[in-house]
C-alpha cells in the first residue's frame, strides 16, 4: 500500500523563515543566552517548510527495510530478494531483530537531524579526565571503528561482486581482506579468538558510534537540500551503524565469519606496508563516481521502461555507502593513526582550522592542521561552501560545551582539574561569524579549558570533519549523489548543494604541553596554524597581534571592530587603514588587462596632461613670438617658436621613455602602456611592487600572462618572452596572494616547502614522511638549504641579504614538518 503523506498546512514564506531565524540569532547573541533549545536552522525549515520537504521517520524505516520508490511516485513497494549489504544475520542476529536494530537506529538518527538538540558525546566515569590512558582509550576506540569499518567494506564489496560485478571496487574489496587477515593473524586463545584484543567497554563504543554518525548525519543533511536524498542517508546511515555495532563485540570471529562467507578468492601481498603501516587507503569516492556513471549509462541505453528496481537499489546502496564509509575512514584514521597499531595524539597536539579573507578582493582560504602536524587547505569557492555545515556544527557544540563548563565552574563543582602534568589540559579557542545565519563576529573566545575527556571527543569530532580531506569527500558525496540521479526522478526531488552565505572561523584544539613548546619558540621561528602570520588582520598589520593570555588568534571575522581589546587600537587603526589602501588599490587594478607578454594599463590623464603641457609650451612660444615681434633688437622671434618646439619634443620623449622601456606611439596617444616588468607596471601605476606582485600571483590561474625573469620561479606560466618578474618577492606578498611556506626537516638541516593555496586551488597538502598521501613524485616550490638563526647573525655580518632566500621548484622530500615559516622580513628569489 502507497505511504500516505501528511495533510498540507499553511506555511509562511522562506523569507520569513529566515527573518525570524536571524532576528533569534541576533537577540541570544546580544543578551548571552545560548537557548540552544531555540529554534535551530535546519529544524525550522523542516517545521515551516512544505511537508512534502519534511523527513518523515516511517519513509527513513522503509528505506532501511529495503523498500523501493519506483520514479516516478508511485506507491512504496516491498522488493523481496534484494542483496542486503548491510546483513547482520549471518553474525548470529535474527531476521527480526535485525530489523528492530535498523528500526531503532533509524529513529534515532531522524531525532539527530530533525531537532537541534546540541550533539554529545558521553562515555563512562572512564572518560572524567583527559589523561594519556584517555587518549589510548579513544585510539582503542577508533581502532574498533575500523576493523569493524572494513568487516562492513568486505562484505558489501562482496555482495556487490556477487550482483553487480562493474559497482565492486576490487581494490577496496583486497585491502579491505588485508585488514581483516591482519586481525584474525594475531595471536589469541583458540577457543575464543578475541581475548588477546583490546579491551573495550562496548557501551562507550556504542555510544561513540552514536556521536560518530549522528555528527555525520548533521553535517550531510545541512550541506545539501533534497528530501529524496535525506531519507537515503539516514537509511544507510542506520544500516551501517547497525552493523558497526554488531561485529564490534568480536571483531577476530566476525572477521573470521566474513572470509569464510566470501565470494572469491582475492590476492594477498604483503601485509606490511612502509614503516609498518597498513597500505590501506581511504575507499576512493572517484573510482566508484566513474563506476556509477558507466553503470548508469549501461542502464540508461536499456531504455527507460527496461530499468530493472534490482539495478537502480544496487547503484543506490554502492554510492551511498562509498561516500559514507570514506568519511567514517577518515575519522577513524584521524583518531587512531595509519600503523597497524593504533596510536593515540598523545598529550601535546594542536588541531586548528580557519577559514580567513586573502587576496586583494578577499577571496576565502580554508587552513587546517591536523594532529600529526601535517598541513592542508584549499581556496576553491565550492570547497569553503561545502564546508559551511561542518564549521555551523562545530561552532554549536564548542558554545555548547563552552556553557557546561562555565556552569559546572558557576555552581562550584568539588572536582578539581589536576595540573597539565597530569592531564594533557587540552582547551579551546574559537572565533565564528557567519552573515547568512545572522551570526555576526564577536571577540575571540577562549582558551576554555575542556574539563573533561567527553568534552573533547565531543569538539575534536566535528573539528576534524573541517579537514580539507573530509570536505572533498563530503562535496564528492553531493557530486555523485547528483550525477546519478536517474532522468525519470521528478524535479521536485532533485538534489543541490545548500549555501547560507559569508562566514568566516577560527576553531583550535591544543594542550598545554604543545602551547608551552611554542610560547618557548623564538620569533623567527616555525610556529604553529594559531601562532602563525597567516590570517587577514596579521597580514594587514604585518605583526602578530597577541591577545591576553591565549597565544596569537587571529583576528579575522567580519567587522574588525570588537575583535580586539581596548588596548590594540593602534593596531586596529592600522589595519583599517591598510584595508582601505587595499580596496582603493584593488579598484584601480580591476582596469588592468592581462596579455601574454604584458599588463596593458590606462593612463589617460598622464598622457593627456603631458600633452597639453607640451601644447601649451609650443602655443606659448609662438603667442611669445607674435608679441615680442621686432621689439627685441637682435632676436628673431621663429627662434623661440624653434627652441619651444625642439624643447616640447625633448621633454615628451623623456616622459615618454622615463617610465616603460618601450611605449609605441599608437598606444601612448590613445592613452595606454604595456608594462612587460614589475619595475614598469610599478613605475606607470605609483602602486607598490609587492602589491602587484600579490596580484600577478593571486589571478595567474585565471589570466594569460606569461612571466620571466630572475624571480620567476614561483610562477607556473614561464615564456621566454613574457613579463618580467624583475623584484623579489616578500613574505607578506606571498602570504596576502595565497601561497604559505612551511618549514620542514630534512636529512640534513632545515628547508621551506610552499603550501600553494592561490584562488581556485582545489586542495593542497604538505604531510610528513610516511603519511598515507606522501606522493614523493609531486613537484613543489621549496628551498632545500634554510640557514639557522646563528648562521643568519654570522651572514648578516657579512652581506646584507642574509634574509633572501632562494626557492627552486621540483621534487623534493622531506622527514617532518615543522610549522608556518616565522621570518616576517624574508624575501624570495
Amino acid at each position: 500500500m502507497a505511504s500516505q503523506l501528511p495533510e498540507p498546512v499553511t506555511t509562511p514564506n522562506i523569507r520569513t523563515i529566515m527573518s525570524e531565524w536571524v532576528r533569534w540569532r541576533k537577540r541570544s547573541h546580544s543578551t548571552g543566552n545560548e537557548a540552544f533549545n531555540g529554534p535551530g536552522l535546519y529544524s525550522q525549515l523542516l517545521k515551516w517548510s512544505d511537508p512534502k520537504d519534511r523527513i518523515v521517520e516511517a519513509e527513513v524505516i522503509a528505506a532501511v527495510d529495503m523498500r523501493i520508490q519506483r520514479p516516478p511516485l508511485v506507491p512504496v513497494i516491498k522488493k523481496t530478494g534484494l542483496p542486503n549489504l548491510e546483513d547482520v544475520t549471518k553474525y548470529g542476529v535474527s531476521e527480526e531483530a535485525q530489523h528492530k536494530l535498523w528500526k531503532k537506529e533509524a529513529s534515532r538518527l531522524v531525532e539527530v537531524v530533525g531537532h537541534d538538540a546540541p550533539l554529545e558525546f558521553k562515555g563512562s566515569k572512564g572518560w572524567d579526565l583527559d589523561t594519556k590512558a584517555s587518549y589510548e582509550n579513544l585510539a582503542v576506540l577508533a581502532d574498533r571503528v575500523w576493523q569493524a569499518m572494513n568487516i562492513v567494506l568486505h562484505d558489501g564489496e562482496n555482495a556487490l561482486a556477487e550482483h553487480a560485478e562493474s559497482l565492486c571496487r576490487e581494490e577496496i574489496l583486497r585491502k579491505s581482506r588485508k585488514v581483516l587477515d591482519y586481525i584474525c593473524s594475531k595471536d589469541g586463545n583458540t577457543e575464543d579468538p578475541d581475548t588477546a584484543m583490546p579491551y573495550v567497554d562496548l557501551e562507550d563504543y556504542f555510544k561513540f558510534v552514536d556521536y560518530l554518525t549522528a555528527v555525520l548525519a548533521r553535517i550531510i543533511c545541512d550541506a545539501i537540500d533534497g528530501k529524496s536524498l535525506y531519507i537515503t542517508v539516514l537509511a544507510h546511515l542506520a544500516r551501517i551503524s547497525t552493523k558497526l555495532k554488531v561485529v564490534s563485540a568480536k571483531p577476530r570471529k566476525s572477521s573470521q565469519i566474513s572470509i569464510r562467507n566470501s565470494n572469491r578468492s582475492t590476492p594477498l601481498p604483503n601485509h606490511n606496508g612502509f614503516r609498518g603501516r597498513q597500505e590501506d587507503k581511504a575507499p576512493s569516492a572517484g573510482s566508484l563516481f566513474d563506476s556509477s556513471l558507466r553503470m548508469l549509462d549501461d542502464l540508461r541505453a536499456m531504455g527507460s521502461d527496461k530499468l530493472e528496481e534490482v539495478d537502480m537499489y544496487l547503484l543506490q546502496c554502492a554510492k551511498f555507502r562509498a561516500g559514507i564509509l570514506l568519511l567514517i575512514h577518515i575519522l577513524v584514521l584521524s583518531l587512531r593513526g595509519t600503523n597497524n597499531q593504533p596510536r593515540s595524539l598523545g598529550r601535546s597536539y594542536e588541531i586548528c582550522a580557519m577559514v580567513y579573507k586573502t587576496g586583494l578582493e578577499q577571496f576565502r582560504t580554508l587552513i587546517y592542521q591536523d594532529y600529526n602536524n601535517n598541513f592542508l587547505g584549499s581556496s576553491d569557492t565550492t570547497t569553503i561552501h561545502c564546508a559551511e555545515s561542518s564549521f555551523y556544527l562545530l561552532n554549536e557544540t564548542v558554545r555548547h560545551v563552552h556553557h557546561q563548563v562555565r556552569d559546572q565552574a558557576r555552581r562550584g563543582s568539588s572536582t578539581s582539574l589536576p595540573e597539565y602534568d597530569e592531564t594533557a589540559g587540552a582547551q579551546i579557542s574559537w572565533s565564528y561569524s557567519c552573515k547568512g545565519l545572522g551570526i555576526d563576529a564577536d571577540k575571540p573566545n577562549g582558551p576554555v579549558r575542556l574539563k573533561t575527556m567527553g568534552h573533547v571527543i565531543t569538539v575534536m569530532i566535528p573539528l576534524i570533519m573541517t579537514d580539507p580531506v573530509a570536505i572533498y569527500g563530503i562535496e564528492a558525496f553531493i557530486d555523485m549523489a547528483i550525477f546519478t540521479e536517474f532522468p525519470s526522478e521528478p524535479k521536485v526531488r532533485r538534489v543541490k548543494p545548500r549555501s547560507y552565505g559569508n562566514y568566516t572561523a577560527f576553531f583550535c584544539l591544543t594542550t598545554g604541553e604543545y602551547s608551552a613548546a611554542q610560547q618557548r619558540r623564538g620569533p623567527d621561528d616555525a610556529k604553529s596554524l594559531s601562532n602563525a602570520l597567516v590570517g587577514r588582520n596579521r597580514i594587514l598589520s604585518k605583526q602578530v597581534i597577541y591577545i591576553d593570555g591565549a597565544g596569537s588568534v587571529p583576528c579575522i571575522l567580519g567587522k574588525i571592530g570588537g575583535m580586539l581589546p581596548q588596548e590594540d587600537k593602534p593596531a586596529l587603526e592600522r589595519i583599517q587603514q591598510h584595508q582601505r589602501e587595499l580596496d582603493n588599490i584593488s579598484n584601480k587594478m580591476k582596469g588592468w588587462v592581462m596579455e601574454e607578454k604584458g599588463v596593458l594599463v590606462k593612463c589617460k590623464v598622464f598622457v593627456y596632461t603631458t600633452i597639453l603641457l607640451c601644447a601649451l609650451l609650443v602655443a606659448g612660444s609662438a603667442a611669445a613670438g607674435m608679441t615680442i615681434g621686432r621689439r627685441i633688437p637682435g632676436v628673431d622671434p621663429s627662434n623661440i617658436a624653434t627652441y619651444c618646439w625642439v624643447l616640447a619634443a625633448f621633454v615628451l620623449l623623456i616622459v615618454k621613455s622615463f617610465r616603460v622601456r618601450d611605449w609605441p606611439w599608437n598606444d601612448f596617444l590613445h592613452g595606454r602602456v604595456l608594462c612587460k616588468s614589475v619595475s614598469e607596471l610599478s613605475s606607470v601605476t605609483g602602486i607598490g611592487e609587492q602589491l602587484i606582485l600579490a596580484k600577478l600571483l593571486q589571478d595567474e590561474s585565471i589570466s594569460f600572462l606569461r612571466t620571466r625573469g630572475p624571480y620567476n620561479t614561483i610562477f607556473h606560466h614561464s615564456s621566454e618572452d613574457g613579463f618580467s618578474i624583475d623584484r623579489p618577492i616578500s613574505i607578506w606578498a606571498m602570504l596576502l596572494s595565497g601561497l604559505i611556506m612551511i618549514e620542514v626537516e630534512l636529512a640534513r638541516g632545515r628547508g621551506l616547502v610552499c603550501l600553494d593555496l592561490r584562488r581556485g586551488t582545489k586542495y593542497g597538502r604538505i604531510q610528513n614522511l610516511g603519511d598515507p598521501e606522501f606522493t614523493s613524485d609531486a613537484k613543489f616550490i621549496y628551498c632545500n638549504r634554510l640557514l639557522d638563526t646563528g648562521d643568519r647573525d654570522t651572514y648578516m655580518h657579512t652581506y646584507d641579504d642574509a634574509n633572501k632566500i632562494r626557492l627552486t621548484k621540483g621534487n623534493m622530500t622531506w622527514l617532518r614538518a615543522h610549522g608556518f615559516y616565522g621570518n616576517k622580513h624574508a624575501e624570495f628569489t
